[in-house]
């Protein structure tokens, strides 16, 4: 027998004590909150962060761009330089040095590609459903992320 198969209650009891548990409206206390946001700030103390540098769409000849021309985005820090050309399709890239470079979605979606010995990438992913999205670029141990944009 085991000692789990005693039980003071009886399965009804013992499901009524559950649901009180869950329809009681219980206030969460501030310090567990405020805990709570400090940890889920440090959630990516390790990432260093590619600054965006220069965005195509930003330009005043971006006003007269047509549609279906490319956006070129240019992110840098940490010695690294990455450049992407976003069209409906397909991201082109190039970044210094090799590394795996990702595109990662708000919702969690993702996309990755090898970038060869001449940092050049290139991803056959859609983006044309609105959404941000930012890039991680991922050498050694090292894990260096962009600014979300929306493409």
């Amino acid at each position: 027998m085991s000692p789990f198969s005693e039980s003071p209650f009886g399965d009804d009891e013992l499901e009524g004590l559950v649901g009180e548990t869950l329809a009681a409206d219980r206030e969460v206390p501030d310090g567990w909150r405020e805990a709570a946001r400090a940890a889920y700030a440090w959630r990516n103390v390790d990432e260093e962060l590619l600054a965006l540098t220069f965005d195509s769409e930003r330009e005043p000849a971006a006003a007269v761009r047509g549609d279906d021309e490319a956006r070129t985005l240019e992110f840098s820090g940490d010695g690294l330089t990455l450049e992407v050309e976003l069209t409906g399709g397909r991201v082109l890239g190039q970044v210094t040095g090799a590394g795996e470079v990702v595109l990662e979605w708000a919702d969690g979606r993702t996309a990755s590609a090898i970038a060869d010995g001449s940092g050049f990438f290139s991803l056959d992913t859609p983006l044309a459903d609105g959404g941000p999205v930012r890039f991680c670029v991922r050498r050694g141990g090292a894990r260096l992320v962009t600014e979300w944009v929306v493409p």
